[in-house]
């Protein structure tokens, strides 16, 4: 934060990269009322002031969060199927500098509601859009109003925890990748990276399968992992990993709990990702799952491996 911006630096990640955003479907309990979501979401805005900002750059180029005036979270009314809205809008591009970073699509029910909520990446990742939901959710059925949180994000390794730094390796290998692009000297602006974007998708169709679990195979689940001390996650992982075929998964990790800047209930990205090799995959999934868990476990004992992603930026 400075002179009332927040700035933005590991989300650079997210800025100009397309399919930078993902969806949470969510039940709510009660009559289906226009007026009265668009009031929760309207306090949910409120609450986090991210909901209400673009990105936008100062006088010296850097990128920052900027309240923007009359700026409301997009609602569409009465969806279609859920899955075709969701390609809709990823294949509509998102103009982050101009747009909400949150958008939400209805499915009235008898007695209850389904509620698509699309995020940028730039707004939060998927704990802070998980907590979005629930504040949504309790303000609409509860009347429960969502409480202010100052953002407060990564900005500095020294946020990180101690031993974060990049090895030499790392290191170097960033600081010659950043000198091949300057001796380039070749800048893409954000116009021209929305053509891009657009001509990207349209040609470039993300292919998603739908898995669905239903309660008594996740009960089941749950069952199994207790008794064999494994995470929910983990099991899901390695049952992934089992039928795609694949030795190495990208895991992203919460981090609220290990860096110093979080303010509890803030909305930004306070997450980090890494990747977990198998080289074995042999014995049912529960084995395949206990390694994994193990593998992860190696990885978060390690602040250099574990925070890697983010000390690079």
């Amino acid at each position: 934060m400075e002179r009332g911006k927040s700035y933005v630096y590991s989300e650079r990640a997210h800025f100009m990269c397309p399919n930078m955003h993902f969806g949470m479907l969510v039940t709510i309990r009660g009559e289906y009322d226009g007026d009265k979501l668009r009031f929760c979401l309207g306090a949910l805005s409120k609450a986090h002031p991210f909901l209400e900002s673009v990105i936008a750059r100062d006088e010296s180029g850097r990128l920052y969060f900027r309240k923007t005036d009359g700026l409301t979270v997009p609602l569409i009314e009465c969806g279609g199927e859920w899955q075709k809205d969701y390609d809709e809008i990823s294949l509509g591009g998102w103009d982050i500098t101009r747009e909400c970073m949150l958008k939400a699509v209805t499915y009235p029910f008898e007695g209850e509601f389904r509620l698509l909520l699309v995020a940028h990446h730039m707004l939060c990742d998927g704990r802070g859009l998980l907590q979005l939901a629930e504040e949504l959710a309790y303000c609409y059925v509860k009347g429960e109003q969502p409480k202010y949180v100052e953002e407060r994000l990564i900005s500095s390794i020294s946020d990180l925890p101690r031993g974060s730094d990049l090895p030499f390796l790392s290191r170097a290998v960033i600081n010659y990748a950043n000198n091949r692009w300057r001796k380039e000297n070749h800048r893409v602006s954000y116009d021209e990276y929305l053509k891009f974007e657009k001509k990207y998708l349209q040609e470039n169709v993300t292919r998603r399968s739908l898995t669905t679990i239903d309660g008594s195979e996740l009960e089941e689940i749950i069952k199994i992992c207790r008794e064999e001390n494994v995470s929910v996650n983990d099991y899901l992982i390695a049952r992934m990993m089992r039928e795609t075929g694949s030795g190495k998964m990208i895991i992203a990790c919460d981090i609220r709990d290990k860096i110093s800047c979080y303010v509890p209930g803030a909305m930004g990205n306070y997450s980090t990702a890494f990747s977990v090799v198998c080289k074995t995959r042999d014995g049912d999934t529960v084995a395949l799952a206990k390694r994994m868990s193990a593998e992860v476990a190696k990885i978060r004992k390690r602040p250099q491996r574990e925070m890697l992603v983010l000390s690079c930026y």
